[in-house]
């Protein structure tokens, strides 16, 4: 900086999704769970035992009722062409596992988190996130709660944190079913994802 110059104040320097994923490559976050969120990397904390449980019976359920029309894809990165590559704990989308090498899925027909610690940037920041990329279906199995929210309808909404949010939020206890939109005819009991 130049003597007599006016100060720049500092601000966080933006990652670009190229630039993210090559320190990907690069091995930068061996043993870190990491994901690009509006260009900041955000490491997320140790997983609890329930979060863990709960993850991997939601891919159970998920396998067991969606195939073979449908595939889930496990705390994998997916790309909503922003400045912005989650990890969500799991994600739906039509056909097959092998359609995705060519390319051909922009966006999941249902992304789901696992929410303990992570319950407000879930509902608030990642909710917002999946609204402006377009996803219709969007849950959150909440295990403070043990039941799982369904938010349909992205729709502007100014004072989210992108811009977006959902027009409905159901809540579905323990002893519900609840169905995805990319499959509605299917019945997932909501103790079935729940630890």
């Amino acid at each position: 900086m130049a003597i007599g110059s006016d100060p720049i104040p500092p601000r966080p320097f933006r990652w670009t999704k190229e630039q993210y994923q090559e320190m990907y490559e690069m091995c930068w976050f061996v043993d870190k769970h990491v994901e690009l969120i509006a260009g900041e990397i955000i490491e997320e904390g140790r997983m609890t035992r329930d979060h863990w449980v709960s993850v991997n019976l939601v891919a159970d359920a998920l396998w067991k009722v969606l195939r073979p029309s449908h595939y889930a894809t496990i705390r994998s990165p997916i790309d909503l062409k922003t400045d912005s590559e989650p990890h969500p704990d799991a994600a739906v989308f039509a056909g097959n596992l092998r359609d995705d090498l060519n390319g051909k899925f922009i966006t999941a027909g249902l992304i789901i988190e696992v929410a303990d610690q992570t319950l407000v940037e879930d509902r608030h920041r990642k909710g917002s996130l999946y609204a402006q990329a377009g996803v219709e279906d969007y849950w959150i199995v909440n295990l403070r709660k043990c039941g799982v929210e369904r938010y349909r309808n992205p729709i502007a909404m100014p004072h989210k944190p992108f811009g977006f949010g959902y027009e409905t939020a159901e809540f579905f206890c323990s002893g519900d079913r609840v169905s995805p939109l990319a499959k509605p005819e299917v019945q997932i009991a909501v103790a079935d994802l729940l630890p």
